[in-house]
């Protein structure tokens, strides 16, 4: 295969697609998610954030703690998905 730079000397190939279609479909959701908060408010939103912004509401979000949440378990649903393809 088309492998200048010899990545497939020192990477498994199957682990590295694998990698590449999820964060892909990662950032598919992340730009539908940014579209999504500009076009709709989900009920009980306002009580907690307010009508802050895309930029704004991630700052909110770090402060009250959700957004470490989201790293945590997302990262563990990571880890746990992506061991099959490294075995």
């Amino acid at each position: 295969g088309f492998d200048p730079l010899g990545f497939s000397n020192f990477l498994d190939l199957r682990w590295a697609r694998e990698a590449e279609i999820k964060h892909g479909r990662v950032a598919m959701l992340a730009a539908t998610g940014m579209i999504v908060q500009d076009l709709y408010v989900f009920p009980g939103f306002k009580d907690e954030f307010g009508s802050a912004a895309m930029l704004k509401l991630h700052e909110k979000a770090v402060l009250q703690g959700s957004m470490q949440q989201l790293l945590v378990w997302l990262g563990l649903l990571e880890i746990i998905s992506g061991v099959p393809a490294i075995i």
